[in-house]
């Protein structure tokens, strides 16, 4: 389904743009772009305009051979025109500098709008690219967040299979892993107060020894 495809490039395409190549696309990431590319490609417009694209529906035999007929390439009617582009808020500002230009600075005036056109696309450009490092910050920090595993099987227990844990079981199971992170916490505190007890101990014993000389 080629609809289908091309959405799902589109948005992975747009993952890898917006973090700017920082984050790999891991299991998780998967199915929040199918399910995107999905939503977007499956509507009914969509796929009717396949089934005809196909000759399904409404019949139409030549749909199909014509792409077994070979045709002499057309040649554009206007060859070298440059594609048109699109209206957007810069041609309000390229209008808004003409209406205040007097007779006569047309050409400073067409030099500011030059910079003024540059600074523009500048500040789009990144102001897409501080997004996307937001974005990518904040999915890194989820990941790191939930990247431990949960202690559901205590010492003792042994299940074979599936297994439905229960939330008393998730309860708990949050509630040892905080304990562990809290004591992790006072570990690593616990070993900064022990080295700067001893080397606040040796700088002691060095000033008695300089003082005994």
């Amino acid at each position: 389904f080629k609809p289908l495809s091309s959405q799902y490039s589109a948005k992975l395409t747009t993952f890898i743009h917006k973090s700017m190549g920082l984050l790999n696309l891991k299991k998780g990431d998967f199915f929040g772009l199918f399910w995107a590319a999905w939503i977007a490609s499956f509507k009914k417009e969509t796929i009717l305009k396949s089934f005809e694209a196909c000759g399904i529906w409404p019949k139409n035999s030549e749909r199909v051979l014509k792409r077994f007929t070979q045709q002499p390439p057309s040649e554009p009617e206007h060859p070298g025109t440059p594609e048109l582009v699109p209206e957007s808020d810069w041609k309000k500002t390229r209008a808004s500098v003409m209406a205040v230009v007097k007779e006569g600075a047309e050409k400073e005036a067409k030099q500011l709008i030059h910079s003024l056109h540059h600074f523009q696309v500048q500040n789009s450009l990144l102001e897409q690219e501080n997004q996307g490092l937001r974005e990518s910050l904040g999915i890194k920090k989820k990941r790191q967040k939930h990247g431990r595993t949960m202690d559901l099987v205590q010492e003792g227990e042994h299940n074979g299979g599936a297994v439905l844990w229960s939330p008393r079981k998730f309860r708990e199971a949050g509630e040892r892993q905080l304990q562990r992170e809290q004591a992790e916490e006072q570990e690593k505190l616990h070993k900064a107060d022990m080295k700067k007890l001893k080397a606040n101990n040796a700088l002691y014993k060095k000033k008695i020894a300089e003082e005994k000389r």
